[in-house]
């Protein structure tokens, strides 16, 4: 196909100067044709949005109880109404735990019964528990009285009579505090949660 110029001279198509040669012009009015298709596929993004969720869960619950765990100091001494708990030896700090439900997609953090029972629970919100003397312990209060039995086992008799009543715990939250302090970082943890696989 012989060449064809513009007005100015410039050759625009055909096969210039060299035999079997060509020639192609990009400016002067040419373009690039481009088709795309898009695939929508709901099933596969609702499973993204789903695994997201799930890591997401996980980084905040390991978080939350990260904070809640600095919060409680180690004392033999109890602390302040109002303030965090002390821990004697960390049971309580130690028992702190998370765990992501996937199926009601939520996390529950706390201390667990296993690792400390219920003291978890009356410090966070208040409240009585009854004596947890032994057995052996209110057999020997039963038949030799407070001041035999305070002898007999080496403590204190007002301390003895103290555990064998009722014993109160005042609001020590220290679970309630830390999701406070955390609840603005939390978005964070979702932030680029859902993607492409």
């Amino acid at each position: 196909m012989p060449a064809r110029r513009d007005a100015s001279g410039r050759f625009v198509s055909g096969g210039g100067a060299t035999s079997g040669g060509g020639f192609s012009g990009i400016g002067g009015g040419s373009a690039i044709a481009i088709k795309t298709r898009i695939q929508w596929t709901p099933q596969k993004l609702e499973k993204q949005v789903q695994l997201g969720t799930i890591w997401s869960l996980g980084r905040a619950g390991a978080y939350i109880r990260g904070i809640a765990r600095k919060s409680i100091k180690k004392s033999a001494m109890p602390s302040a109404p109002g303030s965090p708990p002390h821990t004697k030896r960390g049971a309580l700090k130690n028992a702190i735990r998370f765990d992501v439900e996937k199926e009601r997609q939520s996390v529950v953090i706390g201390p667990t019964k296993t690792g400390i029972g219920t003291i978890g629970q009356l410090h966070e919100f208040g409240g009585t528990r009854k004596s947890n003397l032994g057995k052996r312990v209110q057999f020997l209060i039963g038949r030799f009285g407070f001041t035999a039995t305070a002898r007999i086992i080496g403590m204190d008799e007002n301390a003895l009579r103290e555990r064998a009543g009722t014993l109160r715990y005042p609001k020590r939250a220290f679970m309630g505090p830390a999701l406070a302090i955390s609840r603005e970082r939390l978005p964070k943890f979702w932030a680029q949660s859902v993607r492409g696989g």
